[in-house]
């Protein structure tokens, strides 16, 4: 996952990789994984085994931001044409200061495979395309807001 760090310079975005319990962004200049909070404590690439690496959690997320997630409800909308009567839904949430679109595809798009079900927008860049269960996946917190309002089963 991408996060923005509070006391990045500049607010850069970095990718941010939970290895063997703690929190690393990757350095590709010197090809190694620096501490989020001690950026002396750095692993080489080459010392990473794919099972070093865990999942973030949400006390993780907490760490990177200093405050709780915060996830908001902006509205709803449709887009797409309107005269084909294939209009996408699309969700619009806050998460944090981020602009995010959650869109839900038109299910007859779907079946032709022009499109995937779900897909997320942040702040206009697309960051996810996939399946329902992809999408529960990643994306836990918009998944159940989503269900608590009824537009996913």
């Amino acid at each position: 996952m991408t996060y923005k760090i509070k006391n990045s310079k500049g607010g850069i975005r970095l990718p941010i990789y939970k290895i063997r319990g703690k929190l690393y962004f990757r350095d590709e200049r010197l090809g190694e994984y620096r501490n989020i909070k001690n950026p002396s404590d750095a692993i080489k690439e080459k010392d990473i085994f794919l099972i070093d690496f865990q999942k973030p959690n949400k006390k993780d997320r907490e760490k990177i931001f200093g405050v709780k997630n915060e996830l908001n409800f902006m509205g709803t909308r449709y887009a797409g044409t309107e005269w084909s009567g294939e209009e996408d839904f699309v969700v619009e949430l806050k998460d944090k200061k981020d602009n995010v679109e959650v869109w839900i595809a038109h299910p007859d798009r779907v079946r032709r495979k022009e499109v995937e079900p779900y897909m997320v927008n942040y702040e206009g860049a697309i960051d996810f395309e996939g399946n329902k269960k992809e999408f529960k996946q990643r994306y836990p917190d918009y998944y159940k807001l989503l269900k608590e309002k009824g537009y996913v089963k």
